[in-house]
């Protein structure tokens, strides 16, 4: 990166000395001569050439005139713009994993874990018997190796024999068919998103799954919606066909909403008592403690400041090399008789219009630029939001436009400035 900025920096700076320094002293002394004005395209469509009045059709004609300042405005603005959505896309992405995660594929409040197999029946027992759990899901949960060509990695194993029961607690969008709803067959395996995104599967692929040292190959029939962590789900008769005998080791608990702080309080302390219980996971601290986590990423508003003042900087230098090389040029119009706000308006105009061509390209760019930044840094363990909300758009081509109004305003006391007499003196 520090290479890549050194050789756009320096490069241009060497390429700009170069080209000057080639030219003979007697002209470089002179003023640069303005370019020649030519008709344009526009032109040779009279029903809307004809509709512009006296003004529109000089900032027509002055921006193709200076082409190469044109396209420099444009692609800096549209960079900025771009910067700016993909710093407020980095934002939307990493806010809304926990909404993603815990309200659209997790519902449950607690997962209790049983010390095993030979209690889990006691366990569900008790568990039935309590008056604040509104849903008790049981379903088999473990962690397990699973391989694809060349990469192993370890992932969440969830199992059940019954997905219609589980889907009041976990439920499995499929992401490549507009978010409808699966469940897995047998011989068959349904992986996370994310999973997908690390091994470079898809469906139809087969994954290996490993049984201590042994391996089973399964078939992937679906790709689900998930935001934290990775997950793959297999069906009780597949489970049962690589490892042992199915058995319900978790239980997913939804409570009554109606419960206080003091009353769901006392209910964890009654479940961690339990001699059956190995462990019991809160959801609301699991979402508290990512949420703590992706605080950490909240410096991504570095990135929006930088590419804010950076659009300034843009706007404000081309705008200040605009004004150097037409001055002749606004002289000779004062001369002529054009009032101030009517020279404002010669220049100002033509901002405008770039900024706005600038802010459409800009918004574009931005949403694949998001989407490569997210891609590119996100953990193996987390899956960002690909969704830039609508606010974020707005505000980016607000952020833009009001630099282009605060660069406007200096370039009216620019303009102000400008001596008629002195300006148009012969140099020679």
């Amino acid at each position: 990166g520090l290479g890549i900025a050194l050789i756009c920096i320096v490069g241009s700076a060497v390429i700009t000395c170069i080209k000057n320094l080639d030219n003979v002293p007697a002209n470089l002394m002179r003023p640069k001569a303005p370019k020649t004005g030519r008709r344009v395209l526009l032109e040779g469509v009279p029903f809307i050439w004809n509709r512009f009045n006296f003004s529109q059709k000089i900032t027509v004609r002055n921006i193709f005139r200076y082409k190469s300042r044109v396209l420099a405005t444009i692609i800096g603005i549209t960079g900025c713009t771009a910067l700016i959505l993909a710093g407020f896309g980095l934002k939307d992405a990493i806010r809304d994993i926990v909404t993603y995660q815990y309200d659209f594929v997790f519902h449950y409040d607690r997962m209790v874990v049983s010390n095993g197999a030979s209690v889990s029946k006691t366990l569900s027992d008790k568990l039935a018997d309590k008056k604040e759990i509104e849903s008790l899901i049981p379903c088999f949960m473990n962690d397990v190796k699973i391989k694809y060509e060349k990469k192993a990695e370890n992932v969440t194993l969830v199992v059940s024999d019954d997905y219609n029961e589980l889907d009041k607690v976990i439920s499995l969008y499929d992401v490549d068919n507009n978010r409808e709803k699966v469940f897995p067959v047998t011989d068959s395996v349904v992986i996370s998103e994310k999973t997908r995104s690390v091994f470079g599967i898809d469906v139809g692929d087969y994954l290996t799954i490993y049984n201590g040292s042994e391996t089973h190959k399964v078939k992937v029939s679906h790709v689900i919606e998930n935001y934290v962590g990775q997950y793959i789900y297999l069906t009780e008769e597949t489970y049962e066909e690589i490892f042992d005998e199915y058995f319900e080791n978790t239980f997913l608990l939804k409570l009554d909403k109606k419960l206080d702080k003091k009353t769901i309080n006392k209910f964890d302390e009654e479940l961690l008592e339990m001699s059956e219980v190995a462990a019991l996971l809160n959801v609301d601290e699991t979402i508290n403690l990512v949420r703590k986590t992706m605080e950490s990423l909240n410096s991504v508003v570095v990135l929006i400041v930088a590419a804010a003042l950076l659009a300034f900087v843009v706007l404000y230098n081309l705008s200040n090399i605009n004004i150097c090389e037409r001055q002749r040029e606004i002289a000779t119009l004062k001369v002529l008789g054009f009032y101030n706000n009517e020279v404002d308006n010669y220049i100002t105009k033509e901002n405008i219009i770039l900024t706005i061509i600038g802010i459409f390209f800009g918004l574009i760019c931005g949403k694949y630029l998001s989407n490569f930044i997210i891609a590119t840094c996100e953990p193996d363990t987390v899956m960002f939001v690909r969704t830039i909300s609508l606010f974020s758009y707005i505000i980016s081509a607000i952020i833009t436009v009001i630099f282009t109004v605060v660069v406007n305003i200096i370039t009216h006391f620019s303009l102000l400035k400008i001596e008629m007499i002195e300006s148009l003196k012969n140099v020679e």
